[in-house]
């Protein structure tokens, strides 16, 4: 596996999550100002369960970062995508931990990081993209506002996905969150610096692609299964666009969408960080 985790130090990954959040705090009125609770037609295409445009948001910010002396690329369905094997991601860790975790004397599974990790050193896909990540985890650090979208949001996909009977407490999730913060900025970064070794300025599901067959072995079902993921939402998107050519305030709708400035990210994330800023000042 090509590990990524050794060019970036922990220290470096805080500074980044800290300058995103940062950005997050800037946000126009315009964004304040917008409805956004319901997902963006674009997250309901592909089958999503996670606000897409919350990804390209981020990966926008990450890029800027990673380069700030070059514009940031065109972001063609990566978002899309990276949100997807995001999910994928999410579900594999949360399944194998509660298999791995116990129940409470109420029938409920307390999901421990202890359980978390014990499920990715089982899996063998898991340990080999996690491991070196797992031991530069810090609990000092708060991810809240880290990953693509806020801990409120992530919460709620808990609780709308997964069986009602478990558990995973403030820190556990916090440290749910570092790792999917970490999937994602891996996947960016990797496919950052490809499209600047090629010279191209389009992070693109071809991206996704090239960075799934680096990271998991090619022969497990783990990355069959990313793989043919990828395709369903390729193909979703591809259906519409094919059903959009004959129904013109479809393609009006999608295309929209589309071109949505990311600014324009849901406004839970705006209340959030505000209940976060009045915390920290008191």
């Amino acid at each position: 596996m090509f590990d990524m985790s050794k060019k970036l130090k922990i220290k470096q990954h805080d500074d980044i999550y800290k300058y995103i959040i940062m950005q997050r705090q800037i946000m126009t009125e315009q964004a304040k100002n917008m409805k956004t609770s319901r997902l963006p037609i674009i997250s309901n295409i592909a089958g999503l369960k996670l606000n897409a445009n919350s990804f390209k948001y981020w990966v926008k910010q990450y890029c800027l970062i990673l380069d700030t002396n070059k514009p940031t690329p065109k972001i063609i369905g990566f978002h899309v995508g990276l949100a997807s094997l995001t999910e994928h991601i999410c579900d594999e860790i949360i399944n194998s931990s509660m298999n791995k975790s116990r129940k409470n004397t109420y029938g409920v599974y307390d999901i421990t990081i202890d359980d978390v990790n014990c499920s990715i050193k089982m899996h063998t896909q898991l340990n080999a993209f996690f491991r070196n990540m797992i031991e530069e985890y810090s609990d000092s650090m708060s991810y809240n506002n880290s990953f693509c979208v806020t801990k409120k949001v992530m919460q709620r996909y808990v609780s709308d996905n997964y069986p009602s009977n478990i558990s995973i407490d403030d820190k556990t999730f916090n440290y749910l969150l570092y790792l999917l913060t970490r999937f994602v900025s891996e996947y960016t970064q990797v496919s950052y610096c490809m499209l600047s070794f090629c010279s191209a300025r389009v992070l693109s599901f071809k991206s996704l692609y090239f960075c799934t067959e680096l990271f998991f072995r090619s022969d497990s079902e783990f990355k069959k299964q990313m793989t043919i993921r990828m395709d369903d939402v390729k193909q979703r998107i591809k259906d519409y666009r094919d059903k959009a050519k004959d129904n013109e305030q479809l393609e009006e709708e999608l295309e929209e969408e589309l071109e949505e400035e990311i600014e324009e990210v849901q406004e839970e994330k705006l209340e959030e960080e505000e209940e976060l800023e009045e915390e920290q000042d008191e």
